[in-house]
């Protein structure tokens, strides 16, 4: 697997770190008798990220469709009402392939 970026390589090394810490943390309030945690929020909790994780994956759905359905409305256009506007505009519709007319 190859790292990208600093924050990917951070990310990535301080995961275990924060299991083990968790782990030591549960462990030691288990054997002095401290009831930290319980299996009720353990559960809370799991679903939770599950919930973040979904709603993450719905908008990046949700804002593909908007962007495809721009672009499509963008590459709908006739070439040369699309060089008109601005140099921008102009210069995304020349570097995409399947917009060229």
């Amino acid at each position: 697997m190859r790292m990208n970026s600093l924050q990917e390589q951070i990310f990535v090394l301080s995961t275990p770190l924060y299991v083990i810490i968790i782990g030591a943390e549960m462990l030691a309030s288990h054997l002095h008798g401290v009831k930290a945690y319980s299996l009720k929020d353990t559960v809370h909790n799991f679903c939770l990220s599950l919930l973040t994780g979904a709603s993450d994956l719905v908008m990046r759905g949700v804002s593909l469709v908007i962007l495809t359905s721009f672009f499509n409305s963008v590459c709908s256009i006739s070439h040369a009402q699309r060089c008109t506007g601005s140099v921008f505009c102009c210069w995304l519709i020349s570097c995409t392939t399947g917009c060229i007319a």
